[in-house]
């Protein structure tokens, strides 16, 4: 089910009790920074979960705006981004106590790595 409320579009699973609600993006967000980021951003947040967007967020998002046609050729640079910061934050001890920092530093060089061979 898609649920569209003013320039929010939340994407749920299951029904009745039984639901969870798997992606939510606020389409107004948009006017102030690249589209393309803040989509990027979204799909590697379920990646690192081990998961992805379903295909219900990505038609709700597109019943409110347009997928930006270089979205996918620039997937990978605003993944590298996010993944480049993340990781400077997990090595820098000043950002205060992090669980698992080390794990997660570890994986986020392992993501890049990926990332950069394909």
């Amino acid at each position: 089910m898609i649920l569209k409320v003013s320039t929010v579009v939340v994407s749920f699973l299951g029904v009745g009790p039984d639901w969870s609600m798997d992606s939510i993006i606020d389409i107004e967000d948009h006017q102030f920074t690249d589209q393309r980021f803040v989509l990027c951003g979204h799909e590697l947040a379920m990646e690192v979960e081990g998961s992805k967007l379903p295909k219900s967020f990505w038609a709700g998002y597109q019943s409110s705006k347009d997928i930006d046609p270089t979205f996918e050729q620039s997937r990978s640079l605003f993944k590298l981004y996010y993944l480049l910061v993340w990781l400077c934050v997990f090595r820098d001890e000043s950002t205060g106590s992090i669980p698992n920092r080390d794990k997660k530093a570890e994986n986020t060089i392992r993501m890049i790595k990926s990332l950069l061979s394909t």
